[in-house]
């Protein structure tokens, strides 16, 4: 059976343009938009499944952290530069790295 378990996060939903953009601050890269405040939370709920699917596991060269995804023992780097954004490509790469395609990414 697989191991369970409830994580409460404070979700912060904004206006953003012609739809919302729901966020958990308190957690790196958890945010997503939708066209109505449901589905911006259900697509946020969807990166948090994403996210929790890995947990650290040790920390790589420079500012880089290694993360591991315990049901296929997949590492990936992140890049950890508390103040700056992730480039782009350096974003495309790490959802291929955990074996998603751009376009299942951004169907999240």
């Amino acid at each position: 059976m697989k191991d369970k378990s409830t994580v409460l996060v404070s979700l912060l939903i904004e206006k953003n343009g012609d739809g919302y953009l729901a966020s958990v601050p308190s957690i790196q890269g958890a945010f997503a938009e939708g066209d109505s405040i449901e589905e911006a939370i259900f697509n946020c709920v969807d990166v948090l499944k994403m996210i929790f699917g890995f947990r650290f596991y040790r920390h790589g060269k420079g500012s880089h952290e290694l993360w591991v995804c315990d049901t296929d023992g997949c590492v990936v780097p992140i890049p950890h530069h508390r103040g700056k954004s992730i480039r782009k490509g350096t974003v495309g790469a790490i959802i291929r790295e955990v074996g998603m395609s751009i376009e299942e990414f951004m169907q999240l």
